[in-house]
This record gives structure tokens, C-alpha cells and sequence, in this order.
């Protein structure tokens, strides 16, 4: 009996060993008291369900970015709530922080081991995922072509392509049209998941192809949504969502500001449905 127990235990934490969990959230930068209380469901919800590392989309410091790496909202509204993860945060840009000083927060990656974006886009990966992180604010000529490179180079089972504003969306703000024009096109059966903020609600969305689409910006404030043809899901709740990953799945939690998984879901590998 405890050979079985220890052989069974060995495979948990060897399969356990074999995934990559992470965070996804956006919209967060307020320094108000529904960023802290997320932040603490985050810490809350890491603790059962493991996080690896933690994603942004976007509108990292309201209202206007920050002034300079040495501006006291990096203590404020970064350090101070979400220290408590100690989680390396891989942000985009959202168009609140193009108000204020984007190379500051490039170069915050120098001083701050925890804030890791070395440009304006950049790719990363862990293990079965590779990351493309965009900057909507200026998808230009140059942006889309190293983006469509970089899909097409990646041998990774699993590409996630995450940005700032949705290129679909029923929230407040809606579609944007520049990007179902010229990001649309790259990604689709390409990557298998674009995920954006801009929106302060949760969403999934019909998948275009094998390419899932997910909004997720209810990380400091939320905002009246509704439903649309392309809606599976959706949520005005304060919230985050939480991705587990294997060469064969990736599953799906998004949870509220009380802990609450509200939407799970599992999308196998294209090449096994």
C-alpha cells in the first residue's frame, strides 16, 4: 500500500510538473479598493490552484501611466498589492499608460525582477507555451510582420497572442475594427488564443477556426456588458482568469473577486479534437 501511494504521488507531482499555470488580468492600475480585493482573490486562489507567472493586458497605471520609473505608483499600485503573489508579471500596454511614459515601464524591467517587459512587444516561453505579446496601441507594418514570423518559426503546441484592446468584444467599448483588419488575418490557426482587456468585464468568445478569444479587464473595476452572436460566456464581475496548460489542453477557470471560479472550460490540442 505505500508503494502504491508513493508511486501515485510521484505521477501527480510529475504530471504537476509537466504543466504551466498562469494569471491573466487587466484594467488594473486604479490603486482602488476592488484592485486590492482581486489581488487578494488572486493570492487566495494561487494557493490551491498554483501559479506560475502571471500575464497582463494592458492599462497598467490610471489615469495617465506613470511619470518615470522612480514614480511612487510602482509602490503604489504594482509593489504593494501584488507583491504578495511573487509572481514575474510580463505586461502589454494598454492606452492609459501611452498617456504617460512608456519607456519607463520598458526600463522598470532593469530594477524590478517581478516586471519583465524588455519592449514594446516581445515573445517569451514556458514549457508547451509560447507567449506573443502585442502592443495594440500602434499595430503597425513592422509589428505585424514580426508577429506573423514568429507564429509561423514557433513549434510550441500551444501559441497565446495577448494584447490590450479585444478584437472582438459586447463590452462598453466594443470590436475594434483596425485590429479584425489587420490582427485578425495573422492569428487566426495560428495562435490558439488571443486575450485582451480594454472591456472591464469577463468574456468568451466563439472561436474564429482553432483561435479562441478571451476578454478578461475586470481586474479593478467593472462595467456593464452584454451578450452577441459571438458570446459563450460572459460576466460583469470584478475578476481574473487562471490558465493550465499541458501538451494536450489548456484549461480555463475565470474566478470573481470572491474566489469564485464563475467559467471552466478545456480546449484540447486542435490536432486531437
Amino acid at each position: 500500500m505505500k508503494r502504491l501511494f508513493l508511486a501515485l504521488f510521484f505521477c501527480f507531482n510529475l504530471h504537476a510538473a509537466e504543466d504551466v499555470r498562469f494569471l491573466a488580468w487587466g484594467d488594473w492600475g486604479m490603486g482602488n479598493s476592488s484592485q486590492k480585493k482581486v489581488a487578494g482573490a488572486m493570492v487566495n486562489y494561487c494557493k490551491i490552484a498554483r501559479c506560475d507567472f502571471a500575464i497582463g493586458l494592458g492599462d497598467n497605471f490610471y489615469p495617465a501611466g506613470v511619470k518615470s520609473v522612480n514614480d511612487p505608483l510602482w509602490e503604489e499600485r504594482f509593489e504593494k498589492i501584488y507583491g504578495p503573489l511573487n509572481l514575474v508579471f510580463y505586461p502589454s500596454l494598454g492606452n492609459h499608460d501611452y498617456v504617460g511614459n512608456v519607456q519607463a515601464q520598458i526600463d522598470y524591467t532593469g530594477l524590478n525582477p517581478l516586471w519583465q517587459m524588455p519592449s514594446r512587444y516581445f515573445t517569451f516561453k514556458r514549457k508547451w507555451v509560447e507567449f506573443f505579446v502585442i502592443d495594440t496601441n500602434h499595430f503597425n507594418g513592422a509589428q505585424a510582420t514580426w508577429l506573423e514570423n514568429g507564429l509561423k518559426a514557433s513549434s510550441a503546441p500551444w501559441k497565446v497572442v495577448y494584447g490590450h484592446h479585444p478584437i472582438y468584444s459586447y463590452g462598453q467599448h466594443g470590436d475594434t475594427p483596425s485590429l479584425k483588419k489587420n490582427l485578425l488575418p495573422i492569428i487566426v490557426n495560428r495562435a490558439n488564443f488571443y486575450l485582451a482587456g480594454h472591456d472591464h468585464d469577463l468574456q468568451l468568445l466563439k472561436s474564429n477556426g482553432d483561435t479562441h478569444f478571451i476578454v478578461s479587464g475586470a481586474a479593478a473595476q467593472n462595467r456593464d456588458s452584454k451578450s452577441g452572436p459571438k458570446t459563450v460566456w460572459v460576466s460583469a464581475e470584478l475578476g481574473f482568469s487562471h490558465f493550465t496548460a499541458t501538451a494536450d489542453e489548456v484549461e480555463l477557470r475565470m474566478v470573481n473577486s470572491e474566489g469564485e471560479v464563475k467559467l471552466q472550460r478545456k480546449f484540447p490540442a486542435p490536432s486531437r479534437q
